[in-house]
């Protein structure tokens, strides 16, 4: 039962950190430009 929650958690965690990054970088691009 807890597999696949713990499955759909890590992928959740390594689109986050996939798409935070860039989020980021737009914003600083923004900001600074």
């Amino acid at each position: 039962m807890g597999n696949s929650l713990i499955e759909a958690t890590s992928q959740g965690w390594s689109l986050v950190l996939t798409y935070v990054p860039n989020l980021f970088g737009a914003v600083i691009l923004l900001i600074v430009g």
